[in-house]
């Protein structure tokens, strides 16, 4: 079975609490050129799960 739209993107607070990180540090990693794009839908703005462990990985492996 997929993983459904709402599993697979999730918003800033959801990595907040994932990477026990404060709202200030997200958005200021979300400014660099090489952390994942977000989608907006709407007024809200949304991450790919798998993208941003990704990048936690390989930024801080």
């Amino acid at each position: 079975m997929h993983p459904t739209i709402s599993e697979t993107w999730q918003p800033a607070s959801f990595f907040h609490e994932r990477y026990k990180i404060s709202g200030a540090t997200w958005w200021r990693l979300s400014k660099k050129e090489n952390f994942p794009t977000p989608i907006r839908i709407g007024r809200r703005v949304r991450w790919n799960v798998a993208e941003c462990d990704g990048y936690f990985l390989a930024t801080r492996g």
